[in-house]
């Protein structure tokens, strides 16, 4: 019996974790809720960017599938201060929207490295 209590410890500690990021991302009441930028969100949930960078496309759609909330707020955040620049600049480049969005986070970093300029005007897309 003991046994078997004991094999459940990690996976209650990582729901225990989940939830508690899940709580912490949901706006409070008087809050600028969906205001944040991802940017910001992710310095104030940095152990769930890790989980996502980490996670395959794939892995991430599944992920968001049972976490839709939390998909939300990232959306949310996505839309925050300068993401509407970012946003108009790949819908003129859809090409290129496309092959990022297959890309693993790997990939990308190692896309941006061999083009330097292309990462400069996302991020000033950003601001």
């Amino acid at each position: 019996m003991n046994m078997n209590i004991a094999s459940l410890i990690p996976t209650i500690i990582a729901v225990l974790m989940m939830i508690t990021t899940l709580v912490q991302a949901a706006p409070k009441g008087g809050e600028k809720g969906g205001a944040e930028t991802r940017e910001e969100f992710f310095k104030a949930h940095p152990e769930l960017k890790d989980r996502l960078e980490k996670m395959t496309p794939e892995e991430r759609k599944e992920f968001f599938k049972k976490h839709p909330e939390l998909k939300e707020k990232l959306e949310e955040a996505n839309k925050g201060a300068g993401s509407g620049a970012r946003e108009e600049f790949l819908k003129a480049h859809p090409e290129l929207k496309n092959r990022l969005d297959k890309m693993t986070p790997e990939e990308r970093k190692e896309f941006f490295k061999k083009h330097p300029e292309l990462k400069e005007k996302l991020e000033e897309a950003k601001k």
